[in-house]
């Protein structure tokens, strides 16, 4: 392997540590809880989440099914871009917002 696609892979490596990390903070799942659910060792666990070792494709899709998400949205990071969405946290207004029941419309 070249030194270009070296650099390539401890950095991509980094980045799925990274939001493999972040997305578990977000459920209140720590390193131990990870290792647990997935059924990995814990030095290999350690190995992975701080990336020193990149994390191998199974071991992706095992995560990716405790977060409900695809080895993808692990990989390119669209699990942490769809959580920190801002627009997804903004309360409808106008017709999004009123009601679609039995109950009259209100203006």
């Amino acid at each position: 392997m070249g030194e270009a696609a070296v650099k390539y892979v401890e950095k991509l490596s980094d980045f799925v540590a990274a939001t493999i990390r972040a997305e578990a903070s977000r459920r209140g799942l720590t390193q131990k809880d990870l290792t647990r659910a997935i059924g990995m060792s814990t030095p290999t666990m350690s190995a992975r989440w701080n990336g020193v070792r990149p994390w191998a494709l199974d071991e992706l899709a095992d995560v990716a099914e405790l977060f409900g998400c695809s080895v993808p949205e692990l990989i390119s990071g669209d699990i942490a871009q769809e959580m920190q969405n801002p627009r997804r946290w903004i309360a409808p207004r106008g017709a999004a917002a009123r009601s679609k029941g039995l109950e009259p419309p209100t203006f």
